[in-house]
């Protein structure tokens, strides 16, 4: 058998290639933004474009300040599928470790969840290395914000092609996400994960869940937290319809409506 490097890009592209039309759903408090694998696959070049145009280099730090929905999803493959590191930071930590972590991690870019701009607010002062804040808004609007220089993400990456080439020459041992512990003792430690340990843990993951292509998951475990177990790259890799809670994780009866009505198979 021929030596193949485990990326994440084989995943992305056999998403694209093979279930075009199979659906991502995000809910939110006053809708369900419903797409497809073909339309993700085009945003998702639209933010490698766009990272580039800001400099952003293989092994550089972007990070995400986010709930579970599309636009993350899109930061999951996005950023490690053009050589950067995606460190998904996890914003229920007191506010001295989350300024810890961005600054250890030297975080160049940081995108934000519409709804959590205010935990950014309060130590963005702290913020050694981050140059641009990029807003992750279903209603389109930046809130009003002292960060600078600030995008709104879907305005922003829509400027750039639907198309990129993402690198076949990535080390498969590089950097592919980060996140950090909760620091039981002393300050929060850095947790990497490299093409080939969450290719390999998809594969190993996909069977331990018992997931199939035919199924339909529910993303529960925060996608800021070790990687909600994998699953986003396990359903993405498989060409799984997905759903995406956000926000209304913890209202019982919209996330039981939705169980029903999108046939959910499986979820943490």
């Amino acid at each position: 058998m021929m030596d193949y490097p485990l990326l994440l890009r084989n995943f992305l592209l056999r998403a694209a290639k093979f279930f075009p039309k199979k659906e991502i759903l995000s809910v939110f408090p006053d809708e369900i933004f419903r797409y497809t694998y073909g339309d993700y696959f085009k945003r998702t070049c639209q933010l490698a474009n766009a990272l580039e145009s800001l400099g952003i280099k293989r092994g550089d730090r972007v990070a995400s300040i986010a709930l579970n929905n599309h636009r993350h999803l899109e930061l999951y493959f996005g950023v490690p599928c053009m050589g950067a590191v995606l460190h998904t930071a996890n914003f229920r930590l007191p506010p001295h470790h989350l300024a810890y972590i961005l600054n250890h991690a030297e975080d160049k870019v940081l995108f934000i969840e519409e709804d959590l701009v205010f935990i950014v607010e309060a130590i963005k002062d702290q913020l050694k290395t981050v140059e641009h804040y990029v807003i992750l808004s279903q209603s389109g609007n930046i809130p009003k914000t002292s960060l600078s220089p600030v995008y709104s993400y879907d305005e922003w990456i829509a400027k750039f092609p639907e198309e990129y080439d993402f690198p076949e020459d990535l080390d498969e041992k590089a950097p592919a996400l980060m996140c950090y512990t909760s620091a039981t003792t002393g300050d929060p430690k850095g947790v990497v994960y490299t093409h080939r340990s969450v290719v390999l843990h998809s594969y190993a993951g996909s069977s331990t869940f018992g997931v199939y292509e035919s199924d339909c998951a529910l993303h529960i475990v925060p996608m800021f937290h070790a990687n909600a177990w994998g699953m986003p790259f396990i359903c993405v890799g498989m060409g799984i319809k997905q759903v995406l809670p956000g926000r209304e994780t913890l209202n019982m009866e919209k996330i039981c409506q939705v169980t029903a009505d999108e046939k959910v198979t499986v979820t943490g």
